[in-house]
Parts: structure tokens; sequence; C-alpha cells
């Protein structure tokens, strides 16, 4: 990947269901963690086991404290954390996979927060 390039140091969050509770979360956390990304990594309650054993599987690889963090909530506190890291502007992308439901509430954090900081963004780059 190109040192300048847009995916570069993105903070990422990643909500991952418990079906595949290996297979989809590498989909997002591999290729997220090559391109310099630090990511939070919330799986699903009933997958703490696989996640753990995956998230320490990537640890001994040697990735640096704080690059890959997982975190274990339930729905109310997901949303919440969620939304306090997409206000503090501390989150730039989301990764998710999981219930119709779920995916509209992120949805619809995701489009009130990041993309008004993205039409901001061009905003200042457009007329600067």
């Amino acid at each position: 990947m190109r040192p300048d390039h847009p995916e570069r140091d993105a903070r990422r969050a990643v909500l991952t269901a418990g079906n595949f509770p290996v297979a989809v979360p590498s989909w997002y956390l591999i290729p997220a963690l090559v391109a310099d990304n630090t990511v939070v990594w919330k799986p699903a309650e009933y997958a703490a086991a696989s996640a753990m054993a995956l998230f320490e599987l990537i640890q001994a690889a040697g990735l640096p404290d704080g690059v890959l963090n997982i975190v274990y909530a339930e729905g109310p506190e997901s949303f919440a954390g969620l939304e306090l890291g997409l206000q503090a502007g501390t989150i730039d992308k989301i990764g998710f996979t999981g219930s119709t439901a779920v995916g509209s509430r992120i949805g619809e954090l995701a489009g009130r927060h990041l993309q008004a900081r993205a039409w901001n963004s061009a905003a200042r780059t457009r007329w600067s």
C-alpha cells in the first residue's frame, strides 16, 4: 500500500456476529491491520472465547500493544461506546456484520457522524 493511501492510519471500529467467529472478523481485521490502521473490535457476546483466541494469535505475531483492541459489551453499551467514539472523532471507519436491525442503528450513527465529517472535510478542501 502506498504511504499516502487514504486507507492508511485510519481508526476503525469492527463489530462482528458470532456465526463464523474467526473467519468474518479476519476479513475485517487482517486487511485493516496490514494497512497500518488501529482497530477496536467488538465481537459477539456469545463468541468471546473464539474472539480472545484470535486476538491472542494476532498479538503473538508481534503486533504492537494498542493497535488491535478488543471490547466485550452488549447491545446498549456497544451503541453508546460507538457513538462516543464517533462524536470524539476517534473512529474513521466502521466494519459490521450482523442483523439488519443492528446494522440500521450503526448506519444511522455512521451517517450522522462520519458523513458530516466527510462533507465538512470536502467543503474545506474545495473552498480553501
